[in-house]
């Protein structure tokens, strides 16, 4: 069974969707991909066949968690993440952070490395400031992008 349940961290609240074994003996912490959000289990059944408790959690401004006052980083998504883990876990849990996740999977682990027993992560760029790999004309549409108020997107009608 999944359910959703909200961690105040500070004056906001992070979504964390708690789903697998509920008894589990091993908890994981996945980290979601951008866009995307905590409804990413991609099998429960075989989490739930593993033995594992999940943990995820909707990154600031993602599915049911508030957005930051500030800019959100790395380092505060990562915070976030430890606040989670705090609050559901005695000890060390495996971390997986997925794309853009694993970013701060390895933040979290840097910071907060009692949390983080094992880190895994998948498919994850290395940041465009320290190795340049996105096209300057995709990177000239994601700054477009970042101006945009939060919302519902809709689909423009293509001429």
């Amino acid at each position: 069974m999944e359910i959703t349940e909200h961690v105040q961290v500070g004056a906001r609240r992070v979504a964390v969707r708690v789903g697998g074994n509920a008894g589990a003996d091993r908890t994981v912490l996945l980290l979601h991909p951008a866009p995307g959000s905590s409804a990413f289990d991609p099998d429960p059944s075989a989490t739930t066949a593993r033995g594992v408790r999940l943990l995820s959690l909707d990154r600031p401004g993602y599915g049911g968690s508030d957005p930051h006052d500030g800019p959100v980083t790395v380092v505060s998504a990562a915070a976030d993440a430890a606040a989670v883990i705090d609050r559901y876990a005695d000890g060390p849990v495996g971390v997986a952070g997925w794309s853009a996740g694993g970013r701060v999977a390895l933040a979290l682990a840097a910071k907060r490395p009692e949390v983080a027993g094992r880190v895994a992560i998948l498919g994850t760029p290395a940041p465009q400031e320290e190795v340049p790999w996105v096209p300057e004309r995709v990177a000239a549409v994601l700054e477009g992008l970042r101006g945009l108020p939060p919302g519902p997107w809709r689909r423009r009608p293509r001429n």
